[in-house]
This record gives structure tokens, C-alpha cells and sequence, in this order.
């Protein structure tokens, strides 16, 4: 069958990038401006041809356009090309009324990459107070980050999280993002979900979101199902800086445990899924192989609005000539068609820690309804040769 388809921080951009498609949208998701704050913006054409029509886009925390004033003029949009290795700067002035928000930007995706940088200070009467200056970081569904909590020590970590109706231009979503805090021993102290209107942005201490939470050290997972910025940062007692932000989740948490249970063809369409019907909470395994080129395989389960669910699927590497690059699909039916609620090509984490090609996702439900997973290759690829593995979290 086809395919169903505020708060004033030291601001580091991070530089989110889709990998895929006709356009890239990077984002820098907090953007200030104005009483000592400012930053400058650098593009670099690192390819062998020229890129046309870069456009850079200034928001407000509610998605609506931004007004700023920089050495280009004053507007919320600038466009402009780079020559090959040619770099342009956006220079945006401390003056003025404080303003913040949020940067997104698009180019054409031609193979030739874009690099951007971003140099953030803070002036004070005449003196540099800060300085920093902060590379790109790409995108992904999912982000994480050392979290240090120390009330004796004046240690505190925050977040800004940002939903750009950019990433998904003539269908704007509310997104709900789902945020993990695990601790030193790979446990998941709490969990709690943001929720953003399109084109919304909110920076949060963890404080605000973790209800009641204390001094703790660990790592915070961000988990978004149709993707979104995220940035973070840490409070040392007075001074504000950023913190590394690492493309993928924490994995080791969402791993299913238990029997390993086979799937049972024909699952080729949501209607004839594998029913996943074992007692909640369920944490169970599956193992299935796409058997043939446009093989799909689904799975079926009921859920409730407010259930916060997690699947892996991962190649089962003891397979020779396994190449399968799974693909992880969540939906559910709308009167006459199935809507797409969950997504996820690729983990995002780098191969030299876990394979690329893995898929994940962790969301939260939006309404009471069955619930349809799908798995299927990214190349329509398939043989007796691509197994996989299927972890699947139910509350």
C-alpha cells in the first residue's frame, strides 16, 4: 500500500538544519536585542557554487514578525546571496527598546552548504561584560543536555524551546514536547511536556517545568514530534552561559524489556496491524524484517489523551548485509484519512555512539483513540536480510 502519509539569558544560537528536502530551516531559537544586548550573525558558503535567496527571519516570542535594527536596515526579513566562500553579516544593534524572540533561516537545499555562527555580548556602561561566540548546531527530533540544579551554589539550568511555523510551511502545528530529566544512574527522575502553539517560544528555568524539583545533577532529553528548537543554558551564581546541546535523545531509559514477541503477517496496513494489547504499563519487544522493496509493517494499540509513549526501532546488526534505514511513523484515523501525529527518520545521535539510521520516538498522546505504528524503509528497500528490532513503551 502507499505510505500514510520575559527572561534575559546569555543567548547562544544553535543552528538547527533540516537535512532533507527542497529548503533548509535553521533556527536560532532565543533572539534579544536592545538595553546592552546584541548579536551578530555570520554566513558562510562553504560549497562550490553560488547560494541565492538566504532569507533571515526575526519573531516574537509568539511567532508573529520582529522588527530589528541592524547594518542591512531595519525590517524582520533580510535576504540576500552568497558568492562562493563569500560570508555576509548581520550586525544587530544594542540600542533601542529591548526586544526578544527567535531567528529562523532558509535556503535553498542545492548541495551546497550554508554554515552560520553567531557572536552574542552583553555591554554595560561602556564594558564587554560577555562575549561568546557559538557554532551551528543541526537538527534533530531530539536534544539533549547536562543539567545542573545546586540552590547552596546559585547553579541553576534553563531551557528555551521554540515551534517556527517555518519547519512546516502551509500546515501549522501545535506541538507538544516531551521533556525527560534522568539522573547519574540512567533512571528517569521526572517527566513533563511543554506544549506550543505554532510559531510560539518559551524559555523556562527546569524549576518551572519540573514541578517541586530540587538540587539534581543528570541529563535533560527533549523529545518533539514534528521537530523544534531547543537551547540551553546555565546560571552560575550571577553570570549566564550556554550549554553544549547535543543532537538525539537518551536512549538507554526507553529501552523495552521482557519477552521478544514476532510480528505476524500480513501487517502490510494500519487495518492489519499487530494489536499490542499486553497489560499496561507494557514495555514490549518486537522483531519483524521488511521483506521486500515498499514493505510496510504495522502495529496497533489504544491509547488516551495525556499517554506519553516511546518507541525504538533499530536494526538488528547480528543480520549480515542488514541495510535497512528504518523509518518510525505514528497515526491515527480522521473521518477519512490517516493523520500523521508522530515522526522520525533518523535518532540523531552520531554513529560513533549509536547507529545513525535507528529511529525514535517519544510523544504525547493528544486524544483517546486507536493508534497506528509504522516501519518501513527510507528507500523503499527491502529483503530477507532487513530485521529489525521494535521497543515500544505503553503507559
Amino acid at each position: 500500500m502507499k505510505r500514510v502519509i520575559g527572561m534575559v539569558f546569555l543567548y547562544l544560537g544553535i543552528f538547527v538544519a533540516s537535512t532533507f528536502g527542497a529548503e533548509r530551516y535553521p533556527i536560532f531559537p532565543q533572539f534579544a536585542s536592545g538595553i546592552g544586548w546584541s548579536s551578530t550573525l555570520f554566513f558562510a558558503n562553504q560549497g562550490v557554487a553560488e547560494v541565492s535567496d538566504i532569507v533571515v527571519s526575526f519573531y516574537k516570542n509568539n511567532g508573529d514578525p520582529l522588527q530589528v535594527q541592524s547594518n542591512l536596515g531595519t525590517a524582520s526579513s533580510y535576504t540576500f546571496s552568497l558568492a562562493l566562500g563569500a560570508t555576509q553579516r548581520i550586525q544587530v544593534v544594542p540600542s533601542g527598546s529591548f526586544q526578544e524572540g527567535y531567528v529562523v533561516v532558509k535556503y535553498p537545499w542545492t548541495g551546497d552548504p550554508v554554515r552560520a555562527t553567531e557572536i552574542f555580548r552583553y555591554e554595560n556602561n561602556g564594558t564587554v561584560e560577555v562575549e561568546v561566540g557559538v557554532p551551528q548546531q543541526e537538527q534533530g527530533d531530539h536534544f539533549s543536555f547536562p543539567v545542573e540544579i545546586n540552590s547552596a551554589e546559585g547553579i541553576l539550568t534553563a531551557v528555551v524551546l521554540a515551534n517556527p511555523a517555518d519547519f512546516n510551511p502551509g500546515n501549522l502545528i501545535t506541538q507538544t514536547l516531551v521533556l525527560n530529566l534522568i539522573d547519574t544512574n540512567g533512571n528517569i527522575n521526572s517527566t513533563a511536556t511543554v506544549t506550543l502553539g505554532p510559531g510560539e517560544q518559551g524559555t523556562y528555568y527546569l524549576n518551572q517545568i519540573f514541578s517541586g524539583l530540587g538540587d539534581f545533577i543528570g541529563t535533560l532529553s527533549v523529545s518533539s514530534p514534528m521537530s523544534a528548537g531547543v537551547l540551553a543554558m546555565r546560571q552560575d551564581k550571577q553570570a549566564f552561559g550556554g550549554i553544549s546541546t547535543d543532537g538525539g535523545p537518551i536512549l538507554g531509559p526507553f529501552l523495552a524489556s521482557g519477552n521478544i514477541y514476532y510480528e505476524a503477517e500480513p501487517n502490510d496496513s494500519p487495518t492489519e496491524g499487530d494489536i499490542i494489547n499486553f497489560p499496561r504499563p507494557s514495555s514490549t519487544i518486537f522483531a519483524g524484517t521488511i521483506g521486500f522493496d515498499g514493505d510496510e509493517d504495522y502495529y496497533q494499540f489504544e491509547g488516551n489523551a495525556g499517554d506519553i509513549i516511546s518507541i525504538i526501532c533499530w536494526r538488528d546488526e547480528s543480520v549480515n548485509y542488514n541495510y535497512l534505514d528504518p523509518v518510525l511513523a505514528v497515526y491515527r484515523w480522521m473521518t477519512d484519512h490517516y493523520e500523521l501525529v508522530g515522526f522520525n527518520d533518523q535518532n540523531g545521535l552520531a554513529p560513533q555512539l549509536y547507529p545513525m539510521n535507528d529511529s525514535f520516538i517519544q510523544m504525547r498522546l493528544p486524544a483517546d483513540d486507536v493508534y497506528y505504528i509504522g516501519v518501513y524503509d527510507y528507500w523503499d528497500y527491502g529483503d530477507s536480510n532487513s530485521a529489525y528490532w521494535l521497543d515500544v513503551k505503553l503507559p
